[in-house]
């Protein structure tokens, strides 16, 4: 009878929406930003300007978030998926195009950890990511049952593990906005403790130039015997993947060992870490 319903609801189509859980985070986030405006304005007798800027920033991002939380929809049509998503164009792909499409944990870190999620793949292009509290998630996850789309995790003997481009985009916002807000002091004549504010975003904005170069930079490739883990540095280092002694698990990352030395610390949030555990626990039955 639930197939039967959810059959219906795939001939007449229907709408993915983001959870109500993520809409209130970014409410509240909002919410948090403008009690430190108006706390900077009420409270603070100099270097206000600095407050509203710093703080100003954050609500201007929160409130694009929270646009995003709102006007995002994907309308799944018979074999069509259209994406509606606030500041880009519209995009349509048919579920026949989808030549990979994953169901498994999300142990990432922050928002949605321990969540079931489905990633969809065009070739090597990530279409879609989606959680299992958003709306529509169980007629979708149907739909692609149904379609044979749903592929249990497979055993692959050469891939390369690389940063997701949010933590790319990370990076890269945190280098443009420290230093966007160091040139603004710098360019500002009088303010109190200028040479502080110059120290502290200085450091800030090398903080995150050293983070970009390593996300660039890091990269694992494995091959058929060897898995090679090339550092944010760019030295490279070479190892048998049956020399892999340990694998110690960690909330957010994985260690691996050779012997007593620590080899690497790979995030589970970086693409193919999937590809790299199912590798992992296969060498470890055949040992």
């Amino acid at each position: 009878m639930q197939m039967q319903r959810y059959s219906q609801n795939f001939e007449y189509g229907y709408v993915m929406r983001q959870s109500k859980e993520f809409l209130v985070i970014c409410i509240i986030a909002d919410i948090a930003s403008l009690i430190f405006i108006f706390g900077s304005v009420f409270i603070l007798d100099t270097n206000i300007e600095i407050a509203l800027l710093i703080f100003g920033t954050f609500f201007v991002l929160g409130i694009g978030l929270t646009i995003y939380a709102v006007a995002w929809r994907c309308v799944i049509e018979g074999e069509t998926m259209t994406f509606y998503c606030p500041f880009l164009p519209v995009k349509a792909i048919k579920l026949y195009e989808l030549t990979r499409v994953t169901y498994t944990e999300n142990r990432t870190g922050g928002y949605g950890t321990g969540k079931k999620m489905l990633t969809g793949y065009r070739d090597k292009k990530k279409v879609f990511e989606f959680l299992d509290d958003m709306v529509g998630f169980e007629l979708f996850y149907y739909q692609l049952y149904q379609l044979g789309k749903i592929e249990k995790n497979e055993l692959k003997e050469e891939f390369v593990l690389k940063n997701t481009k949010r933590n790319m985009f990370s990076a890269v916002f945190g280098v443009v906005l420290f230093g966007g807000m160091l040139i603004a002091i710098c360019v500002t004549k009088e303010i109190g403790r200028k040479a502080f504010y110059i120290i502290f975003f200085a450091c800030a904005t090398l903080f995150y130039v050293d983070d970009m170069i390593k996300e660039l930079l890091w990269r694992v490739t494995v091959s058929y015997q060897t898995i090679e883990i090339r550092n944010g540095y760019g030295i490279s280092k070479s190892y048998f993947i049956k020399d892999i002694s340990r694998v110690k698990e960690e909330s957010h990352n994985i260690v691996l060992f050779v012997g007593n030395k620590k080899i690497a610390k790979i995030s589970k949030d970086c693409e193919n870490f999937i590809l790299l555990q199912t590798r992992l626990d296969y060498e470890k039955k055949s040992s």
